[in-house]
């Protein structure tokens, strides 16, 4: 959906920069990291993929900045080259201080002016209690799934992809609002696509389905600018494809 417009990355990076900030320095630097981007650090694969992803934010930011505010490319570029250079220069099986030591709280400084700016063109960030109301509601459509006679690949299906979108809530406050779009898109998809998938569906549960699809979605479109009509839109399109009376 090209229309949509992105969240701040510059907001998600200082939130994780911050916490790592408040650590003491000798704190072990793979549960510091864990802490901060939320993860397992005794998982050190799914840490090393988080923080990979970490990485790539601030890069993000950047690239807004440069492209909003062409006059601060200097400054944006100075303050990421300080931040790669800690990242890199770390040692994850020593303590935080090893990254700390060359990316202090002052070196925020920059990055807090480029949240402000970015977030005069951002939409507003969801509360966490309204990501929480999404969440229950899914899980609630999850036990209904659970409980239904389907066959078991469709049973399957569903709640796997109701997982994946309850699982990219939890990280919308790192990962932002793309994934959450992006499953909720898978699941809208394969109504579209798959005809077998869509007619073994019972007319309620599909409708209750897109209701609550429809309604995780609306919201979403808060932060990312999507006009909500989209997803109201969508919604009917879908349910005027499920099978009536079964």
């Amino acid at each position: 959906m090209e229309q949509m417009i992105t969240d701040n990355p510059a907001a998600r990076t200082l939130r994780v920069l911050k916490e790592i900030d408040e650590m003491h320095g000798t704190n072990d630097a793979k549960k510091a990291w864990g802490q901060a981007l939320g993860v397992d650090s005794t998982d050190e694969g799914t840490l090393l993929i988080r923080l990979g992803q970490f990485i790539a934010m601030p890069a993000e930011a950047v690239e807004l900045m440069n492209q909003k505010f062409p006059a601060l490319k200097s400054q944006a570029t100075t303050w990421h080259h300080k931040l790669m250079s800690a990242l890199t220069r770390q040692s994850l099986s020593s303590q935080i201080s090893t990254f700390t030591t060359n990316y202090s709280g002052s070196a925020n400084n920059f990055l807090e002016v480029m949240d402000q700016m970015l977030a005069l063109s951002s939409p507003p960030q969801l509360d966490q209690s309204v990501i929480a109301d999404f969440q229950n509601t899914l899980e609630d459509l999850i036990n209904d799934v659970k409980s239904r006679d389907l066959e078991l690949k469709v049973k399957e299906y569903l709640v796997k992809s109701l997982r994946r979108i309850v699982s990219s809530l939890d990280d919308y406050y790192f990962s932002g609002v793309v994934p959450v779009m992006e499953s909720i898109e898978i699941v809208a998809g394969h109504m579209f696509t798959d005809s077998q998938f869509k007619e073994s569906l019972p007319s309620d549960l599909g409708n209750k389905l897109f209701s609550v699809l429809g309604a995780v979605a609306d919201g979403i479109s808060i932060a990312t600018g999507a006009p909500p009509s989209l997803w109201n839109q969508l919604g009917q399109s879908i349910q005027a494809l499920l099978p009536q009376g079964n």
